[in-house]
């Protein structure tokens, strides 16, 4: 499929970290100086769209026509058809986004973006390529997902936890985010609806389920409930536990439903070590 490969020269310019096709089937192309490139399908008629005075890096169009950027620098941007550039949002609510790196444009005005570190930015350090470096090394994994809603203007973490977070696509039916962890060469599905998913604190065992059957254990039904609905979505087994377990957890805790989720009640606080046979 790369046979008939086509180079494309930028005049001088570097660094071309994300290429997208504009609803006028133009090209645009984010480069290191700060500004973003507009030119033909073939590379000709090359000029300035805009320049954000920062890093542009990953890039979408919404539904309107306007160029959504992620600017490691300056954060997310709206930049409209004749090239003027507005800041959506360069905070979030655990702190400045310090390194705002690729985004994705959902429905009802919903934006998503990663974050990639709160720890090592790129105006400090100089560079993307020093700051993500850093980042890697330490593997303090404080990168994020962010979603803007452009209703309300208000922005709020999706998930946290990510060592590097980088790349980032939607699901076609816009229910599921796909991140890739750079700092950890892996991709993550997270659901759009997620809250605050700390994936560090997750994967910290380096515990994970071979197959695809799934208990959920928990002392709170409304919380057991949504796990088993989420799981079953994410295309996991959660069937009934067998009835010799659910007898043998009767008789531990004859208050507590042994189905799945099993849900043990706050009482079962009250009793440790019971609890932990239980589990």
């Amino acid at each position: 499929r790369l046979a008939g490969l086509h180079q494309i020269p930028l005049n001088g310019e570097v660094g071309p970290e994300h290429v997208v096709i504009g609803p006028d089937g133009h090209l645009y192309a984010a480069v290191a100086g700060g500004r973003i490139i507009r030119m033909q399908a073939n590379g000709a008629g090359q000029h300035v769209f805009a320049g954000t005075g920062g890093r542009p890096l990953g890039m979408a169009f919404d539904a309107g026509g306007k160029l959504i950027v992620a600017d490691a620098i300056k954060g997310l941007l709206s930049v409209s058809a004749d090239g003027k550039v507005t800041v959506l949002a360069s905070t979030a609510p655990d702190g400045p986004a310090w390194f705002p790196n690729a985004v994705v444009v959902g429905g009802m005005g919903k934006i998503y973006f990663t974050d990639s570190s709160q720890r090592f930015t790129p105006a400090r350090w100089g560079s993307t390529q020093e700051a993500a470096i850093l980042d890697v090394l330490e593997q303090s994994a404080t990168g994020r997902v962010l979603e803007y809603d452009a209703a309300t203007t208000a922005v709020r973490t999706v998930a946290k936890g990510l060592s590097l977070a980088n790349g980032i696509a939607l699901s076609s039916d816009g229910q599921a985010l796909f991140v890739s962890e750079s700092g950890r060469y892996r991709v993550w599905k997270i659901a759009t609806s997620a809250e605050q998913l700390d994936v560090a604190y997750a994967a910290a065992r380096g515990r994970f389920i071979s197959g695809n059957r799934l208990g959920i254990f928990t002392l709170s039904g409304g919380f057991g409930i949504q796990m088993a609905v989420d799981a079953e979505q994410a295309g996991l087994d959660v069937s009934p536990m067998p009835e010799a377990a659910q007898e043998t957890l009767r008789e531990l805790l004859p208050y507590a439903s042994p189905n799945n989720p099993v849900d043990a009640t706050a009482q079962a606080l009250t009793d440790l070590p019971l609890m932990s046979s239980f589990i």
